[in-house]
């Protein structure tokens, strides 16, 4: 009489990954192969997910670099927004991980696209408004993004070249989350900033107005001052105050919790030898 599989304890063959492998203790479960279950090839998915930071900092910096050209020649202000667009759509899929986040996330990052596009298709709709709001969002997105990629830095039981580049782009987000407040306000209170002449001719509309607020912010969260772009009245003096105890206690609270990690880390490695 032939026995059942079940009855002779084999293991059926299921045809995925998740079978328990021979010998495994009794509840282990086998890691899950992507290439088995018919998802996406390891070989291309792992090296960018090891490498997420590094091409998360690369898409700010190239936004960085395109938005201090000078807004008076022909397609900056549009390949500027376009790179805006394309590093909103790099921390979603970087930096949000859950499905919930990540459906947040990509919903903030539609609305703030359809408020651009709305600038240029419904020119008799107030533009302040829909400045101010995509602002707000981009605010939220970019403060956000920054406190999530340190939750995971910190997470991390063993740190990596990857996870110092996080630390950064967070760093560069907090500074852009800084630059939406100060351009919220100097939309809804002009003046609020000074700006010295050469700056104002080669950025003389409203976009290229609120691009100098995020080299006004990094200059300040930095430490740094030029003076080319200072508050003039309150409460942006205050917010310039509090940007600059952040980006000090930023640096100092990181490069600790990362020097602390990697020392133990290293204790870590010589104790298991």
């Amino acid at each position: 009489m032939a026995m059942r599989p079940e009855q002779s304890g084999a293991i059926p063959p299921t045809g995925g990954s998740m079978a328990p492998r021979p010998g495994a203790p009794h509840g282990a479960r086998a890691r899950f192969n992507p290439v088995a279950a018919g998802g996406p090839p390891a070989r291309w998915t792992e090296p960018l997910k090891r490498h997420r930071y590094l091409i998360l900092l690369l898409v700010l910096v190239c936004v960085l670099v395109v938005q201090s050209v000078d807004r008076r020649l022909v397609g900056v202000t549009a390949i500027a927004e376009l790179l805006v667009m394309i590093s909103l759509a790099a921390m979603v899929l970087v930096v949000f991980e859950g499905r919930r986040g990540r459906i947040a996330a990509l919903w903030s990052g539609v609305v703030v696209a359809a408020l651009g596009g709305a600038r240029y298709l419904l020119p008799a709709v107030s533009q302040p408004g829909l400045e101010v709001l995509q602002q707000v969002l981009l605010m939220c997105f970019h403060g956000w993004a920054a406190a999530l990629i340190l939750r995971d830095v910190f997470q991390q039981a063993q740190i990596r070249t990857d996870d110092v580049l996080g630390a950064v782009s967070g760093y560069l987000l907090a500074a852009a989350a800084w630059a939406n407040l100060y351009a919220v306000f100097e939309i809804l209170f002009p003046g609020s900033f000074t700006i010295s002449p050469d700056l104002t001719a080669q950025f003389s509309d409203l976009r290229g107005r609120l691009a100098l607020f995020t080299y006004f912010s990094l200059a300040t969260i930095t430490s740094v001052g030029y003076g080319d772009i200072a508050p003039a009245r309150g409460p942006m003096t205050a917010f310039a105050m509090l940007e600059t105890v952040f980006g000090q206690f930023y640096i100092a609270v990181v490069v600790a919790q990362l020097v602390g990690m990697r020392l133990a880390q290293g204790t870590r490695g010589k104790g298991g030898r």
